[in-house]
Protein backbone atom coordinates (compact mmCIF):
# COMPACT_ATOMS: atom_id res chain seq x y z
CA UNK A 1 0.00 0.00 0.00
CA UNK A 2 1.82 3.78 -1.11
CA UNK A 3 1.00 5.63 1.90
CA UNK A 4 1.61 9.48 1.96
CA UNK A 5 2.35 11.27 5.98
CA UNK A 6 1.52 14.91 6.70
CA UNK A 7 2.74 16.22 10.07
CA UNK A 8 1.97 19.89 10.58
CA UNK A 9 2.08 22.43 14.15
CA UNK A 10 -1.40 23.82 13.23
CA UNK A 11 -0.83 26.18 16.83
CA UNK A 12 -0.46 26.44 20.39
CA UNK A 13 -1.93 27.87 23.50
CA UNK A 14 -0.05 29.14 26.71
CA UNK A 15 -1.90 27.83 29.64
CA UNK A 16 -1.14 28.13 33.32
CA UNK A 17 -0.32 24.38 34.73
CA UNK A 18 -1.30 23.75 38.42
CA UNK A 19 1.34 25.02 39.67
CA UNK A 20 0.57 28.65 38.31
CA UNK A 21 3.43 28.06 35.79
CA UNK A 22 3.11 29.37 32.50
CA UNK A 23 3.39 26.35 29.51
CA UNK A 24 3.36 26.01 25.76
CA UNK A 25 1.10 23.91 24.21
CA UNK A 26 1.12 23.03 20.64
CA UNK A 27 -1.29 21.25 18.48
CA UNK A 28 -0.31 18.75 16.06
CA UNK A 29 -1.86 17.30 13.04
CA UNK A 30 -0.85 13.52 11.92
CA UNK A 31 -2.60 12.60 8.39
CA UNK A 32 -2.12 9.79 6.30
CA UNK A 33 -3.25 8.81 3.21
CA UNK A 34 -3.66 6.00 0.71
CA UNK A 35 -2.03 7.14 -2.67
CA UNK A 36 -4.40 5.44 -4.98
CA UNK A 37 -3.05 4.30 -8.20
CA UNK A 38 -3.42 7.15 -11.21
CA UNK A 39 -5.72 6.08 -13.98
CA UNK A 40 -3.82 6.46 -17.03
CA UNK A 41 -4.62 10.23 -18.34
CA UNK A 42 -6.91 11.04 -21.38
CA UNK A 43 -5.18 12.50 -24.64
CA UNK A 44 -7.23 15.28 -25.91
CA UNK A 45 -6.27 17.84 -27.42
CA UNK A 46 -8.77 20.66 -25.92
CA UNK A 47 -6.87 21.86 -23.07
CA UNK A 48 -8.78 21.68 -19.69
CA UNK A 49 -9.16 24.28 -17.20
CA UNK A 50 -6.66 24.58 -14.14
CA UNK A 51 -9.43 23.34 -11.19
CA UNK A 52 -10.02 19.77 -13.53
CA UNK A 53 -6.06 18.96 -12.88
CA UNK A 54 -6.31 19.70 -9.14
CA UNK A 55 -9.87 17.97 -8.23
CA UNK A 56 -8.30 14.85 -10.42
CA UNK A 57 -5.71 14.78 -7.78
CA UNK A 58 -7.88 14.83 -4.98
CA UNK A 59 -9.41 11.89 -6.65
CA UNK A 60 -6.09 9.73 -6.33
CA UNK A 61 -5.49 9.75 -2.84
CA UNK A 62 -7.98 9.10 0.45
CA UNK A 63 -7.47 9.55 3.82
CA UNK A 64 -7.36 6.99 5.88
CA UNK A 65 -7.26 8.71 9.17
CA UNK A 66 -6.39 12.28 10.77
CA UNK A 67 -5.80 12.83 14.14
CA UNK A 68 -4.59 16.02 15.95
CA UNK A 69 -3.15 16.15 19.86
CA UNK A 70 -2.21 18.58 21.78
CA UNK A 71 1.62 18.01 23.40
CA UNK A 72 3.48 19.88 25.41
CA UNK A 73 7.81 20.44 24.37
CA UNK A 74 8.89 18.12 26.76
CA UNK A 75 6.52 15.29 24.94
CA UNK A 76 7.69 16.46 21.51
CA UNK A 77 11.07 15.93 22.38
CA UNK A 78 10.37 12.70 24.40
CA UNK A 79 9.53 11.63 20.52
CA UNK A 80 12.28 13.19 19.18
CA UNK A 81 14.98 11.01 21.41
CA UNK A 82 12.63 7.80 20.65
CA UNK A 83 12.82 8.89 16.90
CA UNK A 84 16.65 8.74 17.13
CA UNK A 85 17.25 5.75 18.95
CA UNK A 86 15.24 4.16 16.04
CA UNK A 87 17.66 5.54 13.77
CA UNK A 88 20.52 5.36 15.17
CA UNK A 89 20.06 1.73 15.75
CA UNK A 90 18.86 0.61 11.74
CA UNK A 91 20.94 2.98 10.01
CA UNK A 92 19.69 1.68 6.94
CA UNK A 93 16.29 3.27 6.83
CA UNK A 94 16.66 7.16 7.35
CA UNK A 95 16.65 9.41 4.81
CA UNK A 96 20.20 10.20 4.21
CA UNK A 97 21.80 6.54 4.35
CA UNK A 98 24.13 7.06 6.63
CA UNK A 99 24.55 6.45 10.44
CA UNK A 100 25.56 10.25 10.59
CA UNK A 101 21.80 11.46 10.14
CA UNK A 102 20.55 13.69 13.33
CA UNK A 103 17.12 15.04 13.21
CA UNK A 104 16.85 18.98 13.94
CA UNK A 105 15.12 19.52 16.60
CA UNK A 106 14.81 23.22 18.92
CA UNK A 107 16.96 23.22 22.15
CA UNK A 108 14.97 23.74 25.27
CA UNK A 109 14.81 27.34 26.59
CA UNK A 110 15.62 28.02 30.07
CA UNK A 111 13.86 31.59 29.66
CA UNK A 112 11.39 32.68 27.58
CA UNK A 113 9.85 29.58 26.46
CA UNK A 114 6.54 31.45 26.01
CA UNK A 115 7.05 34.65 24.44
CA UNK A 116 5.48 34.97 21.08
CA UNK A 117 8.87 35.56 18.95
CA UNK A 118 10.47 32.27 20.34
CA UNK A 119 6.97 30.40 19.94
CA UNK A 120 6.80 31.53 16.16
CA UNK A 121 10.49 30.66 15.96
CA UNK A 122 9.87 27.34 17.76
CA UNK A 123 6.89 26.39 15.91
CA UNK A 124 8.99 26.68 12.78
CA UNK A 125 11.42 24.68 14.16
CA UNK A 126 8.81 21.97 15.27
CA UNK A 127 7.45 22.17 11.26
CA UNK A 128 10.84 21.05 10.32
CA UNK A 129 11.60 18.32 12.05
CA UNK A 130 7.97 16.65 11.49
CA UNK A 131 8.62 17.41 7.74
CA UNK A 132 12.36 15.27 8.61
CA UNK A 133 9.81 12.44 10.37
CA UNK A 134 7.69 12.66 7.52
CA UNK A 135 10.35 11.83 4.67
CA UNK A 136 11.69 9.32 7.20
CA UNK A 137 7.95 8.04 7.45
CA UNK A 138 7.56 7.79 3.61
CA UNK A 139 11.01 5.73 3.03
CA UNK A 140 10.43 3.49 5.75
CA UNK A 141 6.94 2.88 4.21
CA UNK A 142 8.71 2.21 1.30
CA UNK A 143 11.02 -0.46 2.80
CA UNK A 144 8.69 -1.94 5.40
CA UNK A 145 4.81 -0.83 4.95
CA UNK A 146 3.48 -0.04 8.01
CA UNK A 147 5.53 -2.53 10.28
CA UNK A 148 8.25 0.40 10.53
CA UNK A 149 9.38 1.19 14.17
CA UNK A 150 9.27 4.68 13.24
CA UNK A 151 5.94 3.96 12.21
CA UNK A 152 4.79 2.62 15.40
CA UNK A 153 6.55 4.88 17.19
CA UNK A 154 4.81 7.87 15.26
CA UNK A 155 1.34 6.29 16.22
CA UNK A 156 1.75 5.61 19.12
CA UNK A 157 2.34 9.23 20.30
CA UNK A 158 -0.77 10.65 18.33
Amino acid sequence: MNLSFTITVDGYNVVTTKDKHATVIYDITFTVKNILAQQSPVNQSSSSAPSSSSSSHNNNSHTLFSMTVNKRYSELRDLFKTLTSIISSSPSTNISGNSDFKYDFPPKLIFGNTNPENIEKRKLELQHFFDQVTMQLVLENRMEGTGGEIYKSVLQFF
